[in-house]
Formats: C-alpha cells, structure tokens, sequence
C-alpha cells in the first residue's frame, strides 16, 4: 500500500537523478522508494504554492485564469546546446554519437557537459526531436562512401614477439568499403605488414 504523497524534496531529487540519466529502477534504489513511486512522479514538476491574487480572485467569485500547461522536462545541462546545429548535423549524415564525442573534445575542462554521460544525451536529443529516425546502418551507392578507422600508436597497445621476447607497438587501421562488402583491417608493425580481408 503506498505510503502517501512524498514530499516536494523527494519529487526534485527524482527529477535531478533523471536529469543525469538515470533510469527509474536506479533511482528507486539509489532513494530507497519503490519503482511506482518513482513512476508516478517522473513527469511531475515540483508543485509551487498558488499566488495571492489567484486565491483572492477565486474567493471573490471571479473565474481564475486557465492554468498553464506542464511543460516538458528539459534536462538542466540541455540549454547549453544549440540543438538546432545538432539536428543539421544529423541530417546530413553524422552519427550523433560521434558528434558528441567530437563536441566533448572542444568543450574545456570545466565545462558541466563534460559530467554528462551519453545516454543523457541521446535521451534528450530523442525529447527534442522523437520524429527523427536514427538509423544504425545507411545505405550508399556504389563508389560514393567509404570509411576508415585508424588507431594510432597508443601506449599499450601491440603484441608480444615470443621469438625475441619483446613488447612491439603497433598502430591499427580499418576500413570499410559498405558498397563492395568487405572489411579490411591492417596492423602495422615498424615494416612488417599483416592484413585482414573480411567478407561479410
């Protein structure tokens, strides 16, 4: 049996948590209240006291104002954004995923996007706009799209040579050729070259 109505610090902390992209199952354990609890108030906005005027105007018999509409959640970091570019990007072609990753590289060190994770931010780009498709994999005509992957040099990354028993570095690149069908993968070794031809 539900407990009654929480209180308004309750409602805010549940707005906050979904704000950093928390689901409700996370939020329910992370403030020890059930998932329905956490359900009933994910759309709700904390409720502000009515003005004087509204309650005077009420009591002298004069019909009060339509109440306004509940306006949609908007996460606190969102208007740092200009959405608008986001969605040129996408519409050209651009994963959103990489966008994001690219824009993170720019944004300085303090900037408050650097906390927010991904899953926020395709939650509210989906808020924003839920008619746009967001397609996994786009088809090209022959010739016109090729993409390559290079992994560079990174400390770490190589392979161990058992015959003279060193550590290599190496780079890595790939690419895809989505007309032809194919994958093609390289690891390079100072000159020593091995490719691999993937078919799909």
């Amino acid at each position: 049996m539900a407990s009654g109505r929480k209180g308004v610090h309750v409602i805010q902390e549940i707005q906050r948590l979904k704000g950093f992209g928390l689901g409700k199952k996370q939020i329910a354990r992370a403030l020890g209240i059930s998932k329905n609890t956490v359900k009933g108030y994910w759309e709700s906005a904390p409720v502000a006291a009515p003005p004087a005027d509204l309650i005077s105007a009420s009591s002298a018999g004069v019909a009060p104002p339509p109440a306004p509409q509940t306006a949609r959640y908007q996460a606190p970091w969102s208007g740092l954004l200009d959405w608008e570019t986001i969605k040129r990007a996408t519409d050209r072609g651009e994963a959103l995923a990489v966008w994001w990753e690219e824009h993170g590289e720019t944004c300085g060190g303090n900037s408050p996007l650097r906390s927010v994770p991904y899953v926020s931010f395709w939650r509210e780009y989906r808020r924003r706009y839920p008619e746009v498709p967001l397609e996994f994999h786009k088809s090209y005509p022959p010739g016109q799209h090729a993409e390559v992957d290079y992994k560079g040099a990174r400390p770490g990354f190589g392979y161990y040579d058992p015959l003279t028993g060193n550590s290599c570095s190496a780079s890595c690149s790939a690419r895809s050729y989505a007309s032809a069908n194919f994958c093609l993968s390289r690891r390079h070794a100072r000159s020593a070259r091995r490719t691999f031809w993937a078919r799909s």
